[in-house]
Formats: structure tokens, sequence, C-alpha cells
């Protein structure tokens, strides 16, 4: 009897490791991660002008379904950013825009940091879908208070750039989007997208000798994130690919990362793309700056600025060139 359980032991640990990402997912969220959203001097000064509505739920079929709302005290607030934080799809939370958020609010927008279903519990399409729950009622949400929002701006990091880029690359765009078995019911319109290091291009051949610092985690990740071992065998790893989606009514974008262990030469590709079908792109890179950079405003003081001053520059251009049309 000893024996037999022993057996079944030794079966269930042969399946978990190979037949499952979870051990490597288990071992990356263990992995103490260092504090990168460190806010500007003066943060605690700007959120004071700032309602902070932290872990409102809203309406999903799946998991993790909160947002933290970030509204200016005393604004008329006609934009909505909704935010989609990073976290290699398996991890991470609405709390990396703790610093980043107030910081747009103070600039008249609202701002909605929303959380989503970790892979690989579940598998895309989901999140995306949750993107559009989080767009539908975030806007009839407001509505009870009077607030009368006219559209979105969609925004990312790392994992949640390329969901952001996913969801628009499904915007308007129904043949893809029914092949990726997602029915998109947001009715306002996707003005803009803030893309921040993330990977947009899922097909890529991780095998080559070039991403071998990527081999392994992509991997993984893949395999957590689209569901299947074999992913890059499958058909979901191009409809998770913005980069080969894009089309006519893909949504301006300012795109932006650092070359050290993040996927700077995708952002680069994204940019020609769009340039390429004359959608309206701004873009910022650093060759000396890592993954995720642009949220800590100690250590990278004059980058991290730098990105958000473009961020208000790309906001103004595309939303006031709307407003004189």
């Amino acid at each position: 009897m000893f024996k037999y359980i022993i057996l079944i032991i030794i079966i269930i640990i042969l399946y978990i490791v190979f037949w499952t990402p979870y051990p490597f997912v288990w071992l990356l969220r263990s992995k103490k991660e260092v504090e990168r959203e460190k806010g500007p001097n003066n943060i605690e000064k700007i959120k004071e002008g700032i309602h902070i509505l932290p872990n409102l739920p809203y309406p999903s079929k799946y998991p993790q379904a909160t947002y933290d709302l970030y509204l200016p005290k005393n604004q008329p607030i006609k934009h909505m950013i909704v935010w989609i934080h990073g976290g290699s799809f398996i991890s991470g939370d609405s709390r990396g825009m703790r610093n980043f958020a107030p910081m747009l609010a103070s600039q008249g927008y609202g701002v909605c940091a929303m959380n989503y279903a970790y892979a690989p519990r579940c598998h895309f399409p989901s999140q995306v879908k949750q993107v559009d729950e989080m767009l539908c009622h975030i806007q009839n949400d407001l509505k009870k208070d009077n607030i009368m929002i006219e559209d979105f701006i969609l925004g990312g990091d790392s994992a949640g750039a390329n969901i952001a880029a996913t969801y628009a690359s499904m915007y308007q765009n129904e043949t893809l989007a029914l092949k990726a078995n997602v029915n998109l019911l947001n009715s306002l319109p996707i003005k803009g997208l803030l893309l921040f290091c993330g990977p947009y291009d899922l097909s890529e051949d991780f095998q080559k000798e070039e991403f071998k610092q990527f081999r392994l985690f992509m991997k993984y990740i893949g395999w957590s994130y689209l569901g299947h071992k074999n992913w890059w065998k499958r058909d979901e790893r191009f409809y998770s690919s913005p980069l080969h989606n894009i089309h006519k009514y893909f949504p301006p974008a300012y795109i932006c990362d650092g070359k050290k262990f993040s996927f700077m030469w995708q952002g680069q590709k994204l940019v020609q793309a769009l340039k390429k079908q004359e959608i309206y792109v701004e873009s910022r890179f650093y060759e000396h700056m890592s993954h995720e950079f642009q949220f800590d405003y100690q250590k990278n003081e004059q980058e991290a600025m730098q990105v958000y001053e473009d961020t208000l520059h790309f906001l103004k251009h595309i939303l006031e060139k709307e407003s004189t049309c």
C-alpha cells in the first residue's frame, strides 16, 4: 500500500513539473520584487488634489475584478484613462499606478487602474474580455454621479501593454475578435494608447540565439498565458500579438521602453508598423534603461519625468486635434 502511495505522489509531482507551468509561475511569484514605483518628491502634495477610491468591484465572469479610481477634485472629467498593470500575466496589481495615476489625474484626466485574472488560472483571451467589462462598467457607473465621459485612453505597462494593444487590435476589427472568441461591447471610442515596456509579438522565435536571455522565461509565460504547452504552434500566439494585427482604426499610440531585459526592439517594430499604416505615433526609447524604468522617479528621475511629459504632450495632441475637427 505504501508503495502505491509513493508512486501516486511521484506521478503527481511529475505531472505538475512537466505538464503544467505552475512550478515556474510559483517560483516567479515567490521572488521578492524590488520596488520600482517610487514617486516624485511632491507626490503627496499631488495626491491632496485627487479623490482616490481603491479596490472597487466591477462585474466580470473572471476573478480579481477590482479597480482603483482616481478623479481630480473640482474638475470636470471628459476623458478616462484605463490602465492595465504589468506582471508577466501572472502577477502584479493596480497598486503599481499609485503614483503615476494621481499625476495624470492632476492634469484633469480620470484614471482607472484595473486588476484582472492571472494566468495560468485564466488564459487568453479572458484578460482582454475583462478590459471590455471594465470599460462598460466604468462609463455606466460614473453616470450615477453625473460624470459623462466621452472616450477612453487605454494604457498598460509590460504585460498590460500587450493586453491594451491586443484590445486595440480587436477594436473595430470584428474578424480578429471573432477568431479570438472575443465579443467587444464597449460603445465609447478608444482615442489613444499609452504602451510602456510591453511585448507586442508573442509569435517571435525566442529560440534564436539573440533572445537566449528570454528563452526559458517566454517558454513558461507563453504556456501560462495562452494555455498550451506548445503555444508557439497555436493560432493564439498571433491573436495576442498586436504587431501582426494593425488596422486602419487602430488608435494613435505613445510607446516607450528601455533596452535592458525588456522588449524595446518590439516597441520599435510597432512604431514602424503604425507609421506604415499612417497611424499617429510618438515614442521614446532608452538604450541605458531597464524594463519598467518609467515609474521610478527617484532612481530614474530624468527619464521617468520625460516619459510623463511625453504622455501629457501625446494626450493633449490627440484630444485637442479631435476637438478641433
